[in-house]
């Protein structure tokens, strides 16, 4: 991989990195009062925190190659065998670079706060499943085989478009957390809300399903108001003590109550319609 190129600060006129827009806002350089990369850009994690006041919060998009960031974090964790948390990875992985994910993950100064992922699911798959609830959809969608037709659950790009100028998109988010003891929780969820509403911009979403994992993220969705909580469960397979609590909102929910996720619900027809090749 090339090293990246140098240009002069306008600050103090030293030679640093060229980072892109987002790394210029997560890794401001020392030069001034904070730090840059001394790797390639495309590498987050060769940051530090600014050594005086605040850390700043910004979030990037999920990634296939920054998809291990998100272990640490993964809601539900202590329900996976190791090998089924592997397979999850791998199989997210693979969807991200299939434009069949999307995803955020969360920065406070240098550290991993908070990530997010989903996907679109068909729409008689998430009948089912609200109407009999249970636990760990999530990992469900992830460890599905392949070459089994169970796979047709999460959308390829091609149904994501047919869906997208028909009835619409019913979006599940398998895994989100966030870690309650950063310095300034509120800005982590509150990037957590900005960076869900950027990735999802654009698609015509009917329906938000999400699960949560753990008393923090629970007490997180209650008091926001934001979902309409279908589904609580205790010792989450078999796991004593990991409680979940499963969420729905629909376009008609968030329009009725002004919502705060209403924006992820706006949706303008595009003008200009190409096909593939073009």
């Amino acid at each position: 991989m090339c090293a990246p190129s140098n240009r002069s600060c306008k600050s103090c006129s030293q030679n640093v990195p060229v980072l892109s827009s987002w790394e210029r806002r997560i890794l401001p350089h020392r030069c001034c009062g904070f730090v840059i990369s001394n790797r390639h850009p495309n590498s987050i994690l060769n940051g530090r925190a600014a050594d005086f006041g605040a850390m700043s919060v910004s979030w990037v998009p999920l990634t296939s190659d920054r998809v291990p960031l998100c272990a640490s974090l993964w809601s539900d964790r202590p329900a996976y065998t190791q090998s089924e948390f592997a397979r999850a990875l791998r199989r997210l992985e693979t969807l991200l670079k299939e434009g069949r994910a999307n995803g955020a993950l969360i920065f406070e100064g240098e550290r991993i706060r908070a990530f997010g992922t989903s996907l679109f699911v068909e729409a008689g798959v998430v009948e089912q499943f609200l109407s009999a609830p249970s636990p760990q959809l999530g990992k469900r969608l992830l460890l599905d085989d392949q070459s089994t037709p169970a796979c047709d659950a999460v959308l390829d790009k091609a149904r994501i478009g047919v869906g997208n100028s028909s009835t619409g998109l019913q979006l599940v988010v398998v895994n989100s957390n966030y870690d309650p003891e950063a310095h300034d929780v509120n800005a982590v969820l509150g990037s957590l809300m900005s960076a869900f509403q950027g990735v999802h911009r654009g698609y015509r979403i009917v329906r938000i399903v999400t699960e949560v994992h753990g008393d923090h993220a629970i007490e997180a969705m209650e008091t926001s108001r934001s979902f309409d909580i279908h589904h609580r469960c205790t010792d989450v397979s078999g796991v004593k003590g990991l409680s979940s609590a499963i969420g729905m909102l629909t376009r008609e929910q968030a329009a009725a109550a002004r919502n705060l996720l209403l924006p992820v619900f706006v949706y303008a027809p595009p003008r200009i319609f190409f096909t593939e090749s073009e």
